[in-house]
């Protein structure tokens, strides 16, 4: 579950950042959305090369239902129930923690970050 808004050098345009891999797993992106989409490719099997480098992070839900972050070539497993990533963090955490939904946290962040917005993309489990 994610926003599509991108900020590309103050300029708003809008595009998924939520990716279904060939494996099942589920990746979540977040910061420089180039580098990000490099990473998706990556992961989802050109792992010949080196992991992408960049201000970006990760969050991957395995088939299995585990969670990682991948930041600066760093990974870190979560044993959280939920979590989130991006500039719309906080606020979705703070939802989820209340109670509410992915989807519906996403839309609190939404109304309360002006770097979160445009469609809701959601990849079902």
């Amino acid at each position: 579950m994610g926003d599509t808004l991108i900020d590309t050098g103050g300029v708003r345009s809008f595009n998924r950042k939520v990716f279904r891999c060939g494996n099942g797993d589920i990746v979540g992106i977040s910061g420089n959305y180039a580098t990000a989409l490099n990473f998706v490719k990556w992961y989802n099997g050109d792992k010949d090369k080196p992991q992408p480098r960049g201000d970006y992070e990760c969050l991957v839900l395995d088939s299995y239902g585990g969670l990682t972050i991948w930041e600066f070539g760093v990974t870190m497993t979560i044993k959280d129930e939920f979590y989130a990533i991006g500039e719309g963090a906080q606020a979705c955490l703070a939802a989820m923690y209340l109670g509410h939904t992915p989807k519906t946290a996403v839309q609190i962040a939404k109304k309360v970050n002006v770097q979160v917005g445009g469609r809701s993309h959601i990849e079902r489990i």
